[in-house]
């Protein structure tokens, strides 16, 4: 048993409660479900509070963890963050929960300062900046600011992006002693070329009547504009003109809160009608990239993708926006490619390169697998934030 849990039984006392708090259910179903199991094996009572919405009851039923509802917004309305620091500063005063930790933008913001109102000193971030040293600067200034105020109300910072560690001390935004790397990861074991053999591949393909001998280029991630599916479908364009067997394969759909969703016909006005297939949000993520032969990820702005690291590990060569996020998952000539972000003939011509030689892809796909077992196991990100939690609670103790 954790000595956590030991501990706790040995006090008489309850186990350590910690509220994961996201934007929207989506979050805690698709990115943090794994994590917070974990946790509970670990020995914490893991709660989990967000805006309910399509996934509230599979968080429920068959996750089985408790949902606070919170009416936080994506976007920036004042009135509907103050109602949401409401509903947070309620919620952590009616539960008193031991630790809060943090996921994405806007609980980033709002949740250290309705701890701090609510009397609660530990709360956690993992750290997903939404800017970059390419912003301009008025919305970088604005977005440093917003974070300088909430970091500074947390107890500790983990890093998704490793690079963002010395990125946030240089600028001042968190002092080193706060933060740390902590990485991200997949289920290696689901994501793995040996999950999909190959006559489940050709199955696929024929359900989504993708011919015997298509080139089927693949892309994933919410369908918005800061995904850059406009580049990916007019790179493929470009890569039909030279061979006209390539075919496309997305899969994923656009929040209700995205501001930049995209047309479901926008392949078909870039000129790719009967040229592939577009997925929406789907269960089967392993088999969708079994299906493809190379991904290329042509996404603007990026922490550290999930989506690279589940191709990687299904042995996919890459093709990706080079960006500080991205080059924790390609190395350039090793597994794939890095392109210019938005640079068309660039994303084409790497694809081409990739689509001309099945021997390069086999080796690139083996290379990416390799640097996914290597580097891409959830459960070393899962063991960190145990270990946090672990150290904060123990230094809270000493206090005492």
């Amino acid at each position: 048993m954790d000595p956590l849990t030991v501990a706790a039984e040995r006090a008489g006392g309850p186990a350590a409660r910690v509220l994961h708090l996201t934007a929207v259910d989506e979050s805690v179903r698709y990115l943090l479900a794994g994590q917070l199991a974990f946790l509970r094996a670990q020995g914490f009572e893991v709660h989990v509070g967000c805006r309910p919405g399509v996934h509230a009851e599979h968080i429920r039923r068959d996750l089985g963890l408790p949902l606070h509802p919170v009416r936080i917004s994506r976007r920036m309305n004042p009135l509907a963050d103050l109602a949401a620091l409401w509903d947070l500063w309620r919620l952590l005063r009616r539960e008193r929960f031991d630790i809060l930790h943090t996921h994405t933008p806007k609980p980033t913001l709002l949740g250290p300062i309705a701890a701090r109102l609510a009397g609660l000193g530990l709360v956690v971030n993992t750290l997903r900046p939404v800017w970059t040293d390419a912003t301009p600067w008025p919305q970088r200034a604005f977005w440093k600011a917003l974070d300088r105020l909430a970091l500074g109300l947390c107890a500790r910072v983990l890093a998704q992006n490793p690079d963002d560690v010395g990125r946030y001390v240089r600028s001042g935004l968190c002092p080193a002693a706060k933060i740390s790397a902590l990485g991200n990861g997949i289920n290696l074991e689901r994501f793995a070329p040996a999950a999909v053999g190959p006559e489940e591949r050709r199955r696929f393909r024929r359900e989504l009547a993708l011919p015997e001998d298509a080139l089927v280029v693949g892309m994933v991630g919410r369908f918005v504009r800061a995904k850059g599916y406009e580049e990916f479908f007019a790179a493929v364009r470009r890569m039909r003109e030279v061979r006209p067997e390539v075919r496309y394969l997305t899969a994923g759909e656009a929040l209700v809160s995205d501001r930049d969703g995209l047309p479901g016909n926008l392949a078909e006005r870039l000129g790719l009608a009967g040229a592939g297939v577009r997925l929406g949000q789907r269960e089967d993520l392993p088999r969708v990239y079994a299906a493809m032969d190379l991904l290329v990820f042509t996404s603007q702005r990026e922490v550290f993708p999930r989506v690279l690291m589940e191709a990687a590990a299904m042995g996919l060569p890459l093709v990706a926006s080079d960006l500080p996020g991205c080059r924790r998952c390609v190395r350039e000539g090793a597994n794939g490619y890095l392109v210019r972000p938005g640079d068309v003939g660039a994303f084409a011509a790497r694809g081409l390169e990739l689509a001309g030689s099945a021997e390069l892809r086999a080796r690139m796909g083996a290379a990416a697998r390799k640097l996914a077992e290597a580097e891409f196991d959830e459960r070393e990100v899962f063991r960190k934030v145990a270990e946090c939690y672990r150290g904060l609670l123990a230094s809270r103790a000493k206090g005492r």
